[in-house]
């Protein structure tokens, strides 16, 4: 596997699909963004590595991810009455969805597998 695909699936891919939320939503939580960076860039460096937790670590994340974002983007989807929908937030919410979803089963792929052997 080429390096840059390995930096794209192990590192840069997750942190997006776990931040990428609208910035209305992000400008609260510096910290929180700050930590997560720093979790994943190393999160990844294992992964690269050959840290075989690390991987399914990343795979579980990604799949609670999912999961969350199904939870809130119901109660966004369906406001109370007489409120529009957060479009934004759906948006970001269906990107973040599909992309965590792709990143779960494609982490799980036999090539990444082969990778992480040493």
């Amino acid at each position: 596997m080429k390096p840059t695909l390995r930096l794209l699936l192990f590192i840069i891919l997750p942190i997006v699909a776990i931040l990428f939320f609208p910035p209305s939503t992000l400008i609260n939580g510096l910290g929180v963004i700050l930590f997560t960076l720093v979790a994943f860039v190393l999160l990844g460096i294992m992964e690269w590595r050959g840290v075989a937790w690390a991987l399914m670590l990343s795979i579980f994340i990604q799949g609670v991810n999912v999961i969350i974002r199904l939870m809130l983007f119901v109660s966004h989807a369906v406001p109370s009455a007489g409120q529009p929908p957060d479009v934004i937030f759906i948006i970001t919410s269906l990107i973040s969805i599909g992309l965590s979803l792709w990143l779960m089963l494609r982490l799980d792929h036999v090539d990444v597998r082969v990778t992480m052997v040493r």
